[in-house]
């Protein structure tokens, strides 16, 4: 009787200790498991989370979210240093597979001239053991627009032939400021030099700004491609050189040329220095100006881009501009993201302002992050 006891216990401990043997063998084997599923919203968090790093210039962090095969390529990220992404839209999505191919849109503007252009993103997004890499970027220039012999022209693609977008004669002569609220005082607009310009993702629209030495202005430009002249003569045949004693210097010249700018709408006259670049929101409901003004502190507009109205919201009014500067950061679907900084180190004064904030563009309210 004893005998068997033991046998039966001896069996038992056998089969308890088999059992946490196996338990613990499953346990690591699920551990290790690569899980195949490819979710295309993490990949969509990926090509934002990219483009967001593409925009500050955070090579860095661009670096860490390739995937071995891309890394190994060795890509380039030195951009030109004038060129710079201003936005972007994520235009497309295909889930082809075991990866995610998404088609973005971006706008990008040179900081010391005056250009803006449309250039495709074709992105690749697959799992790498277990973590969403990209694996593959292919870029296409989409549209371009540049200022030619002081007129704005504009060149589809890679093709050769260029379309006259606006000359002088385009831009009215007189205009209200946003600030002028009862439209008494009508300001002379600048047309000596051309500044600033930024498309609109769907290539419609662009944002041109002209400025002289008192004030800027600013102004979106509807363009219509079916207005475009087949077989126009020599370009430099067609412009009209300035009468005597005209300047010259980066400002506009008529031309006999057919523009295949359609409309101007407003947006201001600013007392400002410069307008430093503007961007329109992803939805194109919106055209933010980041601008320096006359004392040279940091501010921005944000207008309403089928109306051309300012929006409720006057940043000079809510943040004391002569001890912050307010800063452009990016757009979300529904908001505005900027940075308010202090003008001084250690201004506990104005450290109530001073970090990211955020503007609802639904009903306007404000959000310190």
């Amino acid at each position: 009787m004893k005998f068997n006891y033991r046998v039966k216990k001896v069996i038992c401990l056998i089969l308890i200790l088999s059992s946490i043997s196996l338990f613990g063998c499953r346990s690591k084997k699920e551990e290790g498991k690569i899980d195949n599923d490819f979710d295309m919203k993490i990949a969509m968090n990926i090509v934002e989370t990219y483009m967001n790093y593409l925009i500050e210039g955070n090579v860095e962090n661009i670096k860490t979210m390739y995937s071995n095969r891309l890394s190994k390529q060795g890509v380039e990220n030195k951009n030109n240093q004038d060129l710079k992404i201003k936005g972007y839209t994520i235009d497309e999505t295909n889930n082809v597979g075991k990866s995610g191919i998404f088609s973005v849109k971006t706008v990008s503007i040179n900081s010391q001239n005056p250009y803006t252009c449309i250039e495709e993103y074709r992105i690749k997004v697959i799992k790498e053991n277990n973590h969403y890499k990209i694996d593959a970027i292919n870029i296409n220039m989409d549209k371009e627009a540049f200022l030619e012999k002081n007129k704005i022209r504009y060149r589809n693609k890679n093709e050769v032939k260029t379309e006259l977008i606006l000359d002088s004669s385009g831009i009215p002569d007189f205009s209200y400021s946003k600030d002028d609220k009862a439209n008494v005082k009508k300001i002379d607009i600048p047309k000596k030099h051309i500044g600033t310009m930024s498309f609109a993702y769907n290539e419609n629209l662009i944002a041109i700004s002209t400025y002289d030495e008192n004030n800027v202005f600013a102004a979106i430009i509807t363009i219509d491609e079916s207005k475009a002249v087949q077989g126009e003569a020599d370009e430099g045949d067609q412009e009209q050189a300035p009468k005597e004693g005209e300047e010259n210097q980066g400002g506009m010249n008529k031309s006999k040329e057919e523009p295949i700018g359609k409309e101007v709408l407003p947006l201001d006259i600013l007392k400002a220095n410069k307008i430093d670049f503007m961007v329109f929101s992803p939805d194109e409901k919106f055209i933010v100006l980041q601008y320096e003004t006359s004392d040279k502190s940091k501010n921005i507009r944000i207008y309403k881009s089928d109306s051309g109205e300012i929006i409720p919201i006057k940043f000079e009014d809510k943040y004391p501009l002569d001890k912050v500067n307010v800063k452009f950061s990016s757009f979300n679907r529904d908001s505005v993201n900027f940075d308010v900084r202090s003008k001084e180190n250690n201004n506990k004064a104005v450290s109530k302002f001073i970090g990211k904030w955020q503007l609802n563009l639904n009903n306007f309210k404000l959000k310190k992050l």
